[in-house]
């Protein structure tokens, strides 16, 4: 689950709302203290530490449970929150995961919801992996809904005892299930929604920090659905090299809507090539994880390169 405080490659992390400054940005800090009509200097209380102007509260108050452990099949998540959360610490983020399974196996949002204490959203399709969700996350902060994502239809059907999925339009519908034409559909057959990213999952929401989409089937019918009004500051995006995916047209989306790929391949983090997924990170343009104040003293360590 990575740390909690101390030291991530040589820097300083904050603890409980102090923040420290990396001592290789420490030079330009004690420059930059030196101004007197800087308001942001005149509230540091030594040259090691600093408080921000107002009572910053959440995010920067922040305790890691490093009792929890991260869960994802690639490692995903350790590779986010070494990257991009550990330095300044961030305990009031949003995660929504598409295609979340039972909720704990290989889970891509179970350590930022219990490790760091934020919301998740969850969407699972697939009826009896769903029905577990509520077994394994318990917590008040995770919202949860079973639906799949279409090109068209209303439903898909899922049988049981095949475990399989089938269009209920026509068999070249893209969706974000893998389906089949391999049972009958009857009137007793079970229907699984169609929901959408914009109405359905980020109702009420103008800001998540990851998105992770692992979907079985094609990413795109799940992206297609997007408000884009809404900022997304992650994407983590499993991109299948399957026939007839339309990954080009998702990374078209993305692009158009001020998305740039990370410079880094979250593959390093996989332990085996067995586990290892093929995600792609595509980062907000201008995202960068460090508050405000330390981006004014020059400070460009991540995020996107754009």
């Amino acid at each position: 689950g990575g740390m909690a405080g101390g030291t991530a490659n040589g820097v300083m992390v904050p603890y409980m709302g102090t923040m420290f400054i990396p001592q290789f940005m420490m030079a330009n800090f004690q420059s930059f203290q030196s101004g007197s009509n800087n308001a942001f200097a005149a509230n540091a209380l030594s040259t090691n530490s600093l408080v921000l102007a107002s009572d910053p509260g959440c995010p920067w108050e922040c305790v890691i449970d490093e009792t929890v452990p991260t869960m994802g099949r690639s490692n995903e998540d350790d590779a986010l929150y070494e990257i991009f959360y550990t330095n300044p610490l961030n305990c009031c983020g949003t995660i929504v995961e598409i295609g979340a399974g039972n909720g704990k196996q290989h889970s891509s949002s179970y350590f930022f919801e219990y490790g760091m204490n934020w919301t998740s959203v969850l969407t699972e399709a697939d009826p009896s992996a769903f029905a577990q969700i509520a077994d394994e996350r318990t917590g008040k902060k995770a919202k949860l809904l079973n639906g799949a994502f279409c090109q068209e239809a209303p439903h898909v059907y899922y049988d049981e005892a095949l475990k399989s999925f089938q269009s209920a339009s026509s068999p070249s519908e893209y969706t974000s299930e893998v389906t089949h034409n391999d049972f009958q559909v009857s009137s007793s057959t079970t229907k699984v929604d169609c929901i959408r990213l914009d109405s359905d999952v980020l109702s009420g929401l103008d800001h998540v920090n990851v998105m992770v989409i692992k979907v079985d089937g094609d990413p795109w019918a799940v992206v297609r659905t997007m408000n884009w009004d809404i900022k997304v500051d992650i994407w983590v995006i499993k991109m299948d090299d399957k026939e007839g995916m339309l990954h080009d047209t998702l990374r078209a989306a993305l692009k158009l809507h001020d998305y740039v790929p990370a410079a880094w391949d979250i593959k390093l983090w996989c332990e085996t090539p067995a586990n290892c997924v093929n995600n792609e990170v595509w980062l907000r343009k201008s995202f960068h994880p460090l508050p405000q104040p330390l981006l004014e003293m020059g400070g460009n360590l991540r995020g996107s390169l754009e």
